[in-house]
């Protein structure tokens, strides 16, 4: 069996030229659950609950997991390399809380 995810840009949830409100995180989850989706990537941070015991209730309940994340660092400007690295340490530290798992950050 293949389990396939999703993640909530698919859902326009993280564009900011849309015409009309973007979905929250609670209609993202429920939707990717409706459609036969076994997993999620985080998104962006704070578009889903950053509180570790609340996100793996909400991904739980659902019967998600949570995958991955994406974390933009400007590699090409090592003056952002400080600021990527605690962004990407945050990030994998609720990837870790929430599913238990050591994350890999490339």
């Amino acid at each position: 069996m293949i389990k396939i995810a999703n993640a909530p840009c698919s859902w326009g949830a993280l564009e900011f030229d849309l015409a009309g409100k973007a979905a929250g995180y609670s209609l993202v989850l429920d939707e990717m659950r409706q459609t036969g989706y076994e997993g999620t990537e985080l998104g962006d941070w704070g578009f889903m609950p950053t509180d570790p015991g609340l996100l793996k209730e909400e991904l739980h309940r659902r019967g998600l997991t949570l995958l991955g994340a994406f974390v933009p660092v400007a590699l090409k400007d090592q003056s952002t390399h400080p600021q990527g690295i605690a962004a990407a340490l945050k990030v994998a530290r609720l990837l870790a809380a929430v599913e238990g798992s050591s994350p890999f950050i490339v």
